[in-house]
């Protein structure tokens, strides 16, 4: 079966599931580990890019998650401010009522 995420990305549901959660597990989340809140664009840019929103990134961490106490199997979010997670929501949300959501100018 095949999933279409974005216009220019297609891949199956398991591909999908091994290829792509994994790697946006951790690429969605580095932003604001590096930057605290100065990061959250570059998160809502990576959001938009893949055609995903803040509650498809929790869900990422839900379906890649692993139940270890060994480092690699830890969310990455853990950590992040709930403020820092909050200003992403607001600029994500603030993005799409000004038209810029899915594409928008």
């Amino acid at each position: 079966t095949m999933a279409a995420s974005a216009a220019h990305i297609s891949a199956t549901t398991t591909s999908t599931r091994l290829d792509y959660l994994p790697v946006l597990r951790h690429m969605l989340p580095m932003p604001v580990r590096q930057h605290d809140k100065e990061g959250a664009p570059q998160v809502v840019e990576l959001l938009r890019e893949y055609s995903l929103t803040p509650e498809d990134w929790e869900s990422i961490s839900d379906l890649t998650g692993f139940q270890t106490k060994m480092t690699w199997g830890q969310d990455p979010r853990n950590g992040i401010a709930p403020a820092t997670k909050a200003a992403i929501t607001r600029l994500f949300n603030s993005e799409e009522s000004h038209g810029r959501a899915h594409g928008g100018t």
